[in-house]
């Protein structure tokens, strides 16, 4: 089906009723009998089914008896008597479009979709099926369109069925067919999102997690140089006084950068402390920031001493990062990566090495190495062979659970188109030959060295650089705006019922500009699209 739209300028809609009256024999006294039986003929009346067949014998070349025959018996549960009702109108009546219709049904009701368009025409166009006809009913052509939406659709051309779902709206966005049509594209559509998602769990490989927590836990609090100052960290959330945090920086000593180190150990060994306490007495933002704190403070410091440190919070599984930091965790190890890591390129490839991390630590060291290649002097040949290291460690342990993540595989690719390595497409195409690529991440192999060979590397990927107290303020604004949101589940769940009723009255968002992998993400994050919603 080539055609870029529907040929409705070829003729004209007409609300109508007498217009096939001439060519359907229904002379006055029968239109006077088909609009009296009308009303029943809808309802299903038993009692129409001996009349009808005697009105069908009575007035042979008059199609709409037999047609009201067929709905009687269909509303009435005897499909075999209807099909076989469908097959006379056909036969004694080629031309009769509601015949035609009929049998379309049947045969989507038989999922036998491919006999359709030797009813309805291989263009599937009601103009190109009766060219001697200037004029349809407003209802055929609904009629008519809404089956041909089920048929493109059990076919899956939905660029067709959506085609057809506009003119229906167009005619009458109230009208129940047009109705149903819309309802069953968004139903195609959710059906075919889960189909998949579907697919994509079933193709995903997942990196196995080790317990590397439980042999270091403990009851017990470190000992620091600077007890008071480490202390307003453990009592203060991310709104903690601004004094505070400038007499801490005025400290300039390598005793208080081991007592930031310990805060960041501290809440690995006492991860199941804090989790009891958070279970026994509630959440409470003031006494779980410190981990925020020290990172915040230590990437201010640049120590890149302090770099093991932080790659050490990026190591534990995913239970201990949404605890302690939530949505934070890419922004605040943003800059504390680059603050402390710009100048150790090697480790930060030697952790994309490792195995049994988890994807998103992995997601969120890749990207901010991105930004710190392109904001050094580094040559380009010499980290695409880190990169190539990297790859071919994947492709080597292919079904080593301790490595395979398709997820992690499909960021770092990711990664490398932002940087437009095209050396490393060879490998790449590997791991796509593998089915090790979530391809809901990066995209197809295709898509992937097509972007790479067109798109020069973004000059815009570089750190925005923002001060200890600028991060503060970001963070602490979002901190008191969840502490100040009262919520009541009941008008929540009532907005939402109304939000999805009425999104989905609406008329189906179709050919809508899919954001880029680098584009601001549609949720409001404020975050790339690839780093978002996009796997969602």
């Amino acid at each position: 089906m080539g055609q870029d739209g529907l040929k409705l300028k070829n003729y004209k809609i007409t609300g109508d009723d007498t217009i096939l009256d001439e060519q359907n024999q229904i002379t006055p006294e029968v239109r006077r009998i088909i609009e009296e039986l009308r009303p029943d003929v809808e309802k299903g009346r038993k009692y129409l089914i001996k009349k009808l067949n005697s009105l069908s014998r009575k007035y042979p070349k008059t199609p709409v008896f037999k047609n009201f025959l067929s709905v009687v018996y269909q509303k009435n549960g005897n499909v075999k008597q209807a099909y076989a009702v469908n097959r006379w109108i056909v036969k004694e009546h080629p031309n009769y479009l509601s015949g035609k219709i009929n049998l379309a049904i049947e045969f989507l009701f038989k999922g036998q979709s491919e006999e359709i368009p030797g009813i309805f025409g291989e263009s599937m166009e009601i103009g190109e099926l009766y060219p001697e006809r200037k004029e349809f009913h407003f209802e055929e052509v609904i009629g008519f369109h809404t089956v041909s939406v089920q048929y493109f659709l059990t076919m899956d051309e939905i660029e067709q069925a959506e085609l057809r779902v506009k003119l229906l709206e167009d005619l009458d966005s109230q009208h129940p067919k047009a109705q149903y049509a819309r309802e069953i594209l968004r139903e195609w559509y959710m059906t075919k999102a889960s189909e998949r998602k579907e697919r994509e769990r079933l193709q995903r490989k997942e990196v196995l997690l080790k317990d590397t927590r439980s042999h270091l836990q403990t009851t017990k609090s470190p000992n620091f140089h600077f007890e008071k100052e480490i202390n307003w960290l453990y009592q203060n959330g991310l709104s903690i006084d601004r004094k505070k945090i400038e007499q801490i920086l005025t400290i300039d000593s390598s005793e208080l950068i081991e007592d930031l180190e310990k805060v960041l150990q501290d809440s690995i060994a006492r991860f199941d402390f804090f989790v009891g306490k958070v279970n026994a007495e509630g959440y409470n933002n003031k006494k779980l920031a410190f981990p925020i704190h020290a990172i915040l403070l230590l990437a201010h410091f640049k120590k890149k001493d302090s770099f093991p440190a932080i790659l050490q919070i990026l190591k534990q599984d995913r239970d201990f990062i949404d605890f302690w930091f939530g949505d934070f965790i890419a922004d605040i190890m943003d800059v504390s990566l680059n603050n402390c890591g710009k100048d150790q390129i090697h480790r930060m490839f030697e952790f994309l090495k490792l195995p049994n991390i988890d994807t998103s630590s992995k997601c969120i060291l890749g990207e901010s190495l991105v930004k710190i290649i392109n904001n050094s002097n580094e040559e380009k040949a010499d980290l695409t062979e880190e990169y190539r290291q990297v790859l071919n460690l994947y492709i080597e342990n292919a079904e080593n659970e301790n490595f395979a993540d398709t997820e992690a595989v499909g960021f770092i690719i990711s990664d490398i188109m932002d940087l437009a390595y095209a050396g490393l497409l060879p490998e790449i195409k590997q791991l796509f030959d593998l089915k090790l690529v979530d391809t809901s991440i990066c995209g197809n192999f295709k898509e992937v060295a097509t972007e790479i060979a067109g798109i020069p590397v973004e000059k815009n990927m570089g750190f925005i650089v923002k001060d200890i107290y600028e991060q503060y303020e970001e963070l602490g604004g979002y901190e008191n705006e969840n502490n100040n949101l009262e919520i009541n589940e009941d008008l929540a769940s009532e907005i939402y019922n109304e939000w999805s009723i009425s999104t989905f009255d609406n008329e189906p968002i179709v050919n809508s500009k899919k954001p880029g992998r680098n584009d601001p993400c549609l949720c409001g994050s404020g975050k790339k699209y690839k780093k978002c919603c996009m796997n969602n």
